[in-house]
């Protein structure tokens, strides 16, 4: 257990655990905006990267392609792990071919979050893993930059939490 790190229990994202609850075991406050670039950028609240992380894997694991979509800009970019074959997609069609790709496999993986972090104004990095049938298939990661409280771009990992620390990917 690293200091200032939550480990979320457990358990299937049906079993949602409550925003506040998390939201409250951070300690350090976000500030509501940050330059960047001489502009103010405003920012996402812990409880708002939580709320949002929760919401995305609670669709892939809920099976909902609307609420996939609702926390997805109508162009977003992603790029998922290769179990379906599907490299990158772009916008909310290529989530529809994504999803169809992998109801057509006929394998639905179930996502576990361990932690939720954020990097940066405008990351969140949800740490994991993926299990078919309740057995691990493979340690997971998520990186979604967010604009406007919607994902703009995800990057997947199938990868270890240190080998993702040390490639200054999830801060």
């Amino acid at each position: 257990m690293f200091p200032g790190v939550i480990q979320l229990p457990r358990g299937r994202s049906r079993l949602h655990r409550t925003v506040d609850a998390l939201a409250h075991a951070w300690e350090d406050p976000i500030p509501r905006s940050s330059k960047k670039l001489g502009t103010i950028a405003p920012v996402l609240t812990r409880a708002q990267a939580v709320a949002l992380a929760e919401r995305y894997v609670g669709a892939y694991n809920d099976r909902d392609l609307d609420a996939m979509l609702a926390v997805q800009d109508e162009n977003v970019v992603s790029y998922p792990t290769r179990f379906t074959g599907v490299a990158s997609h772009r916008g909310h069609d290529g989530v529809r071919a994504w999803w169809e790709a992998m109801a057509a496999d006929g394998r639905w993986y179930e996502v576990v979050i361990r932690e939720i972090r954020q990097p940066d104004h405008d990351r969140v990095a949800i740490l994991g893993a993926i299990y078919d049938h309740g057995e691990l298939m493979s340690p997971w990661c998520v990186v979604i930059r967010v604009r406007n409280g919607l994902i703009i771009e995800s990057r997947s990992y199938l990868s270890e939490r240190d080998l993702l620390e040390q490639l200054g990917l999830i801060g």
